[in-house]
């Protein structure tokens, strides 16, 4: 879990990026994914795996140093850190990112109208006064509604565009920046299938 924080770290990820290793995630409406051993150290579950006979492998990929992740590991394993500690920051970090999930759910009521026409589902987003990330995350939210799933870069640029008064396309989607009785709003349709 260390060398995934610190690579995330390093490649600038933001609160869902860095809280997503946790120990139990909800991977499918009936399917969890559980890591019980995930603040458990190396050294701790070899010698448990010892002491009981149990069986275990030793990928070879660990000490390739070719990899980021083998490399961030051979630093960290002489090191003293307190393991759990990290795994709590990681909850911290988790419980923080749920919170705003749960904004951006409240948003998508209160802020996001949805109208159908002849092309689609379109959806206006009423983002004035909004906080830069939810803004954000209400953006990726409503992308993913319509089939789309950029990257985070690829969002914050758009936002950009946005606020300078660009129409933007992000594959089969239209986002148009629009004025609504004193509301700025960005209206997202769906592009028309070219025939």
């Amino acid at each position: 879990q260390a060398e995934t924080i610190i690579m995330r770290l390093n490649r600038a990820s933001g609160l869902s990026g860095l809280a997503s290793v946790r120990q139990a995630t909800k991977w499918r409406q009936d399917l969890w994914l559980l890591r019980p051993l995930l603040t458990w150290r190396k050294a701790s579950l070899i010698a448990l795996c010892q002491s009981e006979n149990i069986d275990f492998f030793n990928d070879p990929s660990n000490q390739a140093m070719q990899f980021d992740r083998s490399k961030i590991r051979a630093s960290l394993a002489n090191q003293d850190y307190q393991i759990s500690n990290w795994a709590r920051s990681v909850a911290n970090l988790a419980e923080a990112n749920d919170a705003l999930e749960w904004a951006v759910d409240q948003i998508m009521r209160s802020r996001v109208a949805h109208i159908s026409d002849d092309n689609g589902a379109n959806y206006r987003f009423d983002y004035q006064g909004l906080p830069n990330e939810l803004i954000f995350r209400t953006m990726a939210r409503l992308l993913g509604i319509m089939g789309e799933k950029p990257e985070g870069g690829q969002i914050a640029n758009a936002i950009i565009e946005l606020n300078q008064g660009q129409i933007i396309n992000f594959g089969r989607v239209k986002i148009i920046p629009r004025a609504n009785n004193n509301h700025n709003i960005w209206e997202f349709k769906p592009l028309k299938a070219k025939a």
